[in-house]
């Protein structure tokens, strides 16, 4: 399902499109690596919500092993940001930062501006990044293994918020060399374009932060399909020890493959949705993948407000593959609450974690705040 249009310039007489040179160019380093990637670490979420053994539990086909079933662990790639062109120190990753999970750094951008990303492919075969809303040039060009080149995206007006639209909008970017396959292997991440002067100046990268918000947040709802990403012969080899080329993939084996995450996490394990009483917090929602990613992304205890041709209100806001919102919250309800796909088969397959609401007075939870056994009683009366 796929066509190519094409753009005849104008006559004389018709309306010119004006090509303005950016206002500053924002650079990021990123790099395309091969990790060992973990949907499940711990299980103690899943097994207290369903009152289930390891064996009883309907993660059990996701992410319990087997003889036929691979488990939580899979071989992927993902995008990590550095902080120069020598690729020799990674950004550190700031507590704000931890819920993004499998999700590549924000890119934030204001209109006007120019992205330079010098892209390095450390893994095995080529990849790319290219990205949604933005005027790019050669991003599909395939970046061989061990080699490096620079992407620039343009973001002229018509990439930023129309006049109805938040402060900032957010897409995503991924790699385009195979789609289907690139995506599925774990290379995505999330774009966001602002109005001009909403982002902090003398900042580079991902240093940049909003000036008109307290907290973000992106969230990836995608079912990551590993038959279809490139290291399902690899991880066979791994995890079930057994030559490929003599393993039979039968309808059980095809299932236990399709990880229904929030940010590449299942059953609670992503972490650091934090925030405190009143802060403001804008939430980028991401939709990608196949048929079945059809996804209610439901807030529980909160709403939120999204801006169409006018502002509505909702604590459910419905995603599809390649669509992208940014919806606003003010948090005013102190506790940790549930947030989840509403689509039942999706519930039972792992799409679930919590957001964490503390006091002004309060210090923020830890990393695993997020999952305290303490709170999962309440959240399970919520839920029934």
């Amino acid at each position: 399902m796929r066509q190519q249009y094409s753009v005849k310039p104008c006559s004389e007489s018709d309306v010119k499109h004006t090509h303005s040179p950016a206002s500053s160019v924002v650079r990021y380093y990123i790099s395309a690596e091969e990790v060992e990637w973990d949907y499940s670490p711990n299980r103690v979420w899943e097994l207290e919500k369903h009152h289930a053994t390891e064996e009883d539990s309907p993660g059990s086909v996701f992410v319990g092993r087997g003889e036929n079933r691979i488990g939580p662990r899979y071989k992927k790639a993902v995008y990590i940001q550095y902080t120069d062109d020598t690729f020799r120190t990674q950004t550190e990753l700031q507590p704000e930062q931890l819920h993004l999970g499998i999700l590549g750094p924000i890119i934030r951008v204001e209109v006007g501006e120019e992205v330079l990303i010098t892209f390095k492919n450390r893994a095995s075969r080529p990849y790319s990044i290219h990205a949604h809303g933005v005027v790019t040039t050669d991003t599909h060009t395939p970046v061989q293994p061990g080699y490096m080149t620079e992407f620039r995206w343009e973001v002229p007006e018509s990439s930023g918020p129309g006049v109805s639209d938040p402060n900032c909008i957010s897409y995503a970017y991924y790699s385009t060399v195979d789609f289907v396959k690139d995506v599925f292997s774990g290379l995505l991440g999330p774009l966001v374009v602002c109005r001009q002067g909403v982002l902090q100046r003398g900042a580079e990268g991902g240093t940049r932060k909003r000036k008109d918000v307290e907290r973000e947040f992106a969230l990836l709802f995608m079912v990551f399909d590993e038959n279809e990403s490139w290291y399902l012969d690899d991880n066979i080899r791994t995890y079930l020890h057994t030559d490929p080329s003599n393993f039979t993939m039968d309808d059980n084996f095809i299932e236990s493959n399709k990880m229904h995450g929030i940010n590449g996490k299942l059953y609670g394990n992503l972490h650091g949705l934090t925030m405190s009483n009143g802060q403001t917090v804008d939430w980028y929602l991401l939709g990608m993948g196949n048929e079945v990613d059809i996804h209610t992304v439901h807030f529980h205890a909160e709403t939120f407000t999204y801006k169409t041709d006018s502002v509505h209100r909702a604590d459910v806001f419905d995603l599809f593959p390649g669509t992208f919102q940014t919806v606003e919250m003010t948090a005013g309800n102190p506790g940790t609450w549930l947030l989840h796909c509403h689509v039942a088969d999706h519930i039972h397959a792992g799409m679930e974690t919590t957001f964490t609401i503390t006091e002004k007075t309060s210090r923020a939870p830890g990393i695993g705040g997020s999952i305290s056994t303490l709170l999962l009683p309440l959240l399970l009366t919520v839920l029934h």
